[in-house]
């Protein structure tokens, strides 16, 4: 009758163990489903982190670009006006010229 006891106590510690046993599997299984659904996660937020960043730096370049055209214009207003200001300077001093001469004529 003991060993009857003891063989009943064995059995039920037996079920105990393979039910816990199961739990772990289904809990394991679980985990690697969450693993994996993370993983993939990580890997579309690091693809769209990578897009971002490729996309931040192709508007960086399109502001460089945008920047070196304007100052390039810029520079050509300036060369521009420059010239005009060094022609104006020629004509103004071929005037005083003429304006001598004929102050010197009438005296």
């Amino acid at each position: 009758e003991n060993s009857q006891f003891k063989l009943q106590d064995i059995e039920k510690e037996h079920a105990s163990l393979r039910a816990t046993a199961e739990e772990l599997d289904e809990s394991h299984e679980s985990l690697k489903v969450a693993y994996k659904a993370m993983e993939g996660e990580r890997d579309t937020l690091l693809s769209q982190r990578k897009h971002g960043l490729a996309e931040f730096e192709n508007q960086m370049s399109l502001v460089k670009e945008q920047n070196a055209t304007e100052i390039n214009q810029l520079k050509l207003k300036l060369y521009n006006k420059s010239d005009a200001l060094d022609k104006a300077n020629e004509d103004k001093l071929e005037l005083e010229g003429y304006v001598q001469e004929l102050l010197d004529q009438q005296q």
